[in-house]
């Protein structure tokens, strides 16, 4: 009877480690994070860079990516409008570029084990290049003739500046004039 006893005892003990070792494989893969799109809304100029004057090619392309993706699946990126953004994929990375002003869904799928599942959409507005006034600069001192102001900050920007464009700015006033300084990214190099 004494080892019926310590049999069941084992028994019950190694049916109990069986079931915590199963259920702490599961709660493993639960508490796992799902793949899922790095935003969900997004606003983008015409052509493929960001919005610096000064940018690393590689790194200030508009994109979005695949969060926490997983190991063995596929990802593939779609426009529902190719004639205003375009996708080019790399890995669970996609990258886009303006077309034309306009909005878009890009449809992110997932392809894992032979099954294919939408993973999200993000909502794309391509937007065209607008003159901002700069907020920073208030009460600004002009000079006239010869000698001007030099001021760091600029009076304006372009919101959704198109890299390779040409800007002409004009004015109402005979004596005003303003000149658009841009950096040439190209002279500088990568990543300066």
């Amino acid at each position: 009877m004494q080892q019926r006893k310590k049999a069941f005892k084992l028994l019950t003990i190694c049916m109990m480690l069986m079931f915590s070792m199963l259920f702490t494989s599961v709660l493993a893969k639960a508490e796992q994070a799902k793949p899922e799109l790095s935003v969900s809304e997004i606003t983008i100029g015409i052509g493929t860079y960001g919005r610096g004057f000064i940018y690393n090619k590689t790194d200030d392309k508009y994109a979005i990516s695949v969060k926490n993706p997983l190991e063995d699946a596929q990802y593939s990126f779609t426009s529902s409008n190719k004639d205003i953004v375009t996708v080019k994929k790399s890995g669970s990375k996609a990258y886009l570029t303006g077309v034309k002003k306009g909005t878009v869904y890009i449809t992110c799928k997932q392809t894992l084990d032979g099954q294919t599942t939408t993973l999200g959409k993000c909502k794309v507005i391509v937007k065209n290049a607008t003159l901002k006034p700069t907020k920073q600069v208030s009460g600004l001192v002009l000079g006239s003739g010869k000698f001007g102001s030099w001021v760091a900050e600029p009076l304006c920007y372009i919101e959704n500046r198109i890299p390779d464009a040409k800007y002409t700015y004009t004015t109402n006033s005979k004596n005003f004039t303003l000149k658009d300084e841009k950096y040439n990214e190209t002279q500088a190099g990568e990543g300066y």
